[in-house]
């Protein structure tokens, strides 16, 4: 082979070692926990700034740090959120006290890649007025440890840890939050009612009244699911005819769906507060006791309350928080309700207008529902409060605004409480 050709090989392969330069480990630095009973934060920013100085000057080091977030780790899933959370091959860290004129320091290596310690190295020294060449004796120590636990990386071992981080980081990337609740509980209601009716159709004029409260409790259940940053919950006793416990006369019964606790929402995971906290709009069933019923047998007179008509869905707001991954709070509330009156025209048999039919209904409290759940595991218990108030005023008048017929009139505070099991599915888990 020709000098020519040895010197134009050697030209190219030193080009290409240059243009192609070694994978580098990826370390991120940590801080230096001070377990002295006298803290002295000053050796932990010495401590960090002296290793960061040294791992520098390597060329088979990428060190990364945070100016923003101090990471102190206290055990080895503290290292591993860390180096995940900054896309780190291996955190370095660390503890240190000093016992009267002994600085003693702690240094760790983990392997965030394969989820394991790599090092750990005791070191002691002077901590009198030369501390600080104290510690950088310790640092250029911890250095040599170090590239003895992270060499060079060689072809294969580039290969390979190069995989490692695709696996890890990349699947990462594409991981969605994405969960299932089904729930099943009572919703027990207790607020106290106060309705009053007036019969126009006989002389004298009979007024009823019904002011007591009137608990009962029924069967409730639900669900939500979560895609991405999606949500959309479910929540009440859908089905007509659902079993009731009437505890004013501990008997059961199937009630009509206006009186229970009904809610629809979606909501959105925000990118901010580690997506752990959704807003949403949703509907809410707003129903309304608004008569009495009375029942007349030979001897007595039945008086009960009904509930007839209602509003049918209104618009509702929903927060909902996940602090962490065994915790949710959530508030539902609907702050839109405006006062509502309806005029319509009553029919005699003959399909002859007779009259007008008068409806009208004010919130004093908006409906309010608040919940939370604590999971165990896969169940959790959940526990919900739901308070309303309103006034309901109807009546009919002839073709000449005279009243007639009948007047109801109803006071209504609605209190609830809601006690139920929720499971928990992570259903897209291989």
């Amino acid at each position: 082979m020709s000098f020519k050709k040895i010197l134009f090989l050697f030209i190219f392969l030193s080009f290409a070692v240059t243009a192609f330069p070694a994978e580098k480990w990826n370390v991120f630095v940590a801080e230096w926990r001070d377990l002295s009973a006298k803290k002295n934060l000053t050796v932990s920013t010495t401590i960090k700034k002296s290793i960061l100085g040294q791992l520098q000057k390597e060329k088979s080091f990428n060190v990364l740090t945070s100016s923003k977030t101090k990471f102190l780790i206290s055990n080895f899933k503290d290292a591993l959120d860390c180096g995940r959370t900054n896309k780190a091959d291996v955190i370095v860290y660390g503890d240190y006290y000093i016992d009267r004129e002994k600085l003693i320091v702690i240094t760790e290596v983990y392997d965030a890649l394969e989820n394991r310690p790599k090092m750990r190295k005791y070191y002691s020294g002077e901590a009198t007025v030369d501390i600080f060449d104290t510690i950088d004796a310790i640092a250029s120590d911890m250095l040599s440890k170090i590239k003895e636990a992270l060499p060079e990386m060689t072809q294969e071992s580039e290969v390979r840890i190069k995989k490692v981080r695709e696996s890890v980081y990349e699947t990462e990337k594409v991981t969605f939050k994405r969960m299932f609740y089904s729930r099943i509980g009572t919703f027990s209601e207790f607020g106290p009612k106060n309705l009053t009716s007036i019969s126009l159709s006989g002389s004298p004029f009979s007024t009823n009244n019904f002011k007591e409260n009137a608990p009962f409790s029924s069967l409730s259940v639900g669900l939500a699911l979560r895609l991405w940053d999606f949500r959309i919950d479910l929540m009440g006793s859908f089905l007509p005819g659902i079993p009731c416990f009437n505890w004013k006369d501990s008997s059961f019964y199937a009630r009509d769906i206006v009186n229970s606790l009904m809610l629809v929402s979606f909501s959105y995971y925000l990118p901010w507060f580690d997506n752990a906290f959704a807003v949403g709009l949703g509907s809410h069933w707003v129903s309304s006791i608004n008569r009495l019923e009375f029942q007349t047998t030979l001897n007595s007179q039945t008086t009960n309350y009904k509930s007839e008509g209602g509003r049918g869905f209104q618009m509702s707001f929903n927060l909902i928080w996940n602090p962490n991954p065994n915790l949710e709070l959530s508030l539902y509330i609907m702050p839109f309700v405006m006062p509502y009156s309806e005029v319509s025209d009553e029919k005699d048999n003959n399909g002859t207008i007779s009259g007008k039919s008068y409806k009208e209904f004010n919130y004093s409290i908006p409906p309010l529902y608040l919940s939370g759940i604590v999971f165990l595991g896969e169940f959790g218990l959940e526990g919900g409060f739901y308070i309303d108030s309103y006034k309901w005023h109807s009546w009919e008048t002839d073709l000449n605004g005279n009243q007639k017929s009948y007047d109801y009139r109803a006071e209504n505070t609605t209190i609830g409480v809601y006690l139920g099991i929720v499971y928990k599915v992570d259903f897209l888990n291989p």
